[in-house]
């Protein structure tokens, strides 16, 4: 692996893990503590300073309740990888999982805990983006 791969991929998990710290709303500290690390540790791999090791890929995959193949596929997506299946979640939704907005809308959905009132609510997501996608205002 030259270096330079060797540099965007240890980047690319570094992004990987802190969209689903965001995610799940956690701290550096509050990731660190779960993962049994110091939270200076969770910054040099979200800077991509830092190699995360298969050990650590688990005990990380764990604090953040995701799957170690789920953060490997993201990451084989990411660094250009990609496999006939190509599944995995999407870039683009998870930034918006990862943001204060998404968080909160998440939350809110959740709250609801009602399926018809969430799928009233996804359809009309989806209304708006169909006519935003057309122009119409």
């Amino acid at each position: 692996m030259t270096t330079t791969l060797s540099n965007k991929t240890d980047a690319a998990m570094g992004e990987i893990i802190r969209l689903h710290r965001k995610a799940a709303g956690m701290s550096q500290a509050d990731l660190g503590r779960s993962a049994g690390i110091s939270f200076q540790q969770i910054q040099k791999y979200e800077a991509g300073q830092n190699r995360v090791s298969v050990h650590r890929l688990f005990g990380l995959a764990d604090a953040l309740g995701q799957e170690p193949a789920d953060l490997m596929q993201q990451l084989q997506n990411a660094v250009g990888w990609a496999t006939s299946s190509n599944r995995g979640v999407d870039e683009k939704e998870l930034r918006f999982l990862a943001s204060s907005s998404g968080r909160r809308l998440v939350a809110l959905m959740a709250d609801l805990d009602c399926d018809d009132m969430a799928r009233a609510m996804a359809d009309l997501a989806a209304s708006m983006r169909s006519k935003r996608q057309s122009g119409a205002n």
